[in-house]
């Protein structure tokens, strides 16, 4: 994500006004982005104030909310973010039998514990 933002010619401008932090922040913010849809989220979840602030210095919203838009869909439609969302997926799924497996096992009495089921 960081490659894409620093390729973007939008923030060639306020990189060179001396804001390169602008980068990691986008790169940070798009990657918790795509945590959030692969967790099922839909909406863009951007900043919410007018203008965004890093440090001391008034960074241009439009700019920053074009760059987002560009990668969004960049990333959407990339391999690297498809694959990262079928092995969230997939982690997910195997939590849940992983969940299942240690309950049949506490049932079973194969190893110390209580059952949440039983009063005993």
């Amino acid at each position: 994500m960081e490659q894409e933002a620093n390729a973007d010619v939008k923030l060639t401008r306020l990189v060179n006004r001396g804001l390169p932090q602008i980068v990691s922040f986008i790169a940070k913010t798009i990657t918790s982005q795509a945590i959030r849809w692969s967790e099922g989220a839909t909406e863009l979840h951007l900043i919410d104030s007018p203008d965004l602030r890093l440090g001391s210095d008034l960074v241009d919203r439009k700019i920053v909310r074009d760059v987002y838009a560009d990668m969004e869909s960049k990333l959407k439609e990339s391999a690297v973010y498809l694959d990262f969302e079928a092995t969230r997926a997939e982690i997910k799924s195997l939590d849940r039998k992983l969940h299942e497996e240690l309950v049949i096992i506490r049932l079973k009495r194969i190893v110390p514990g209580h059952c949440d089921l039983c009063p005993l």
